[in-house]
């Protein structure tokens, strides 16, 4: 299926761009096949909502962790660390179970896969906006004093590292959340 959210229309899309997303297709369908076979006892709707809630927890840690550590850098840095290690390793696994297609193109999804797609995409870019916002406002009004402590920078950082981290999972999260069992999958 074309993408409908192409800025370009249909005729005038330039030959190089069509090539370059029937290859884009091509490889993400022969990853997808790949990946397939991996961990098929696995691929049903509870374990990927129990991945989302590993997930979710361990996106949680990491933010409470670079909250907490404006007052309390040194006893945060481990809790900090094992959220995201602990965010990669479940958000790895929910891509494989899912089959990523919250990065695929728009030619390798039908409708409703590109719907929600689309859909779980802007709610991440929503959500995006305003948390960065967030961060620099506290950056700016922090900037105002003379100087600013290391401490406080490198709490500011964490934060924006789990803050991106955390939107930049969200759309594989809630596809993973609406995505049904595979009726394939369980032959």
């Amino acid at each position: 299926m074309p993408d409908p959210n192409l800025a370009v229309p249909e005729s005038n899309v330039p030959d190089w761009l069509l090539r370059y997303n029937d290859r884009r297709a091509r490889k993400y369908e022969h990853r997808a096949e790949q990946l397939r076979s991996v961990l098929p006892g696995l691929r049903t709707r509870r374990t990927r909502r129990t991945l989302v809630v590993g997930l979710v927890l361990t996106l949680l840690l990491a933010t409470c962790a670079s909250v907490a550590s404006f007052w309390f850098i040194t006893a945060t840095w481990i809790p900090f660390l094992v959220g995201i290690v602990g965010s990669i390793v479940f958000f790895t696994l929910l891509r494989i179970l899912s089959g990523a297609f919250s990065d695929a193109p728009a030619n390798a999804l039908d409708e409703l896969q590109l719907t929600q797609r689309n859909a779980a995409r802007s709610l991440a870019f929503m959500l995006f906006v305003p948390l960065m916002l967030t961060v620099y406002a506290i950056t700016i009004g922090l900037s105002f004093r003379d100087w600013i402590a290391g401490q406080t920078m490198a709490a500011l950082a964490w934060l924006m590292i789990s803050g991106t981290l955390a939107v930049a999972c969200l759309p594989d999260i809630l596809l993973s959340w609406w995505m049904s069992d595979d009726p394939d999958d369980e032959e």
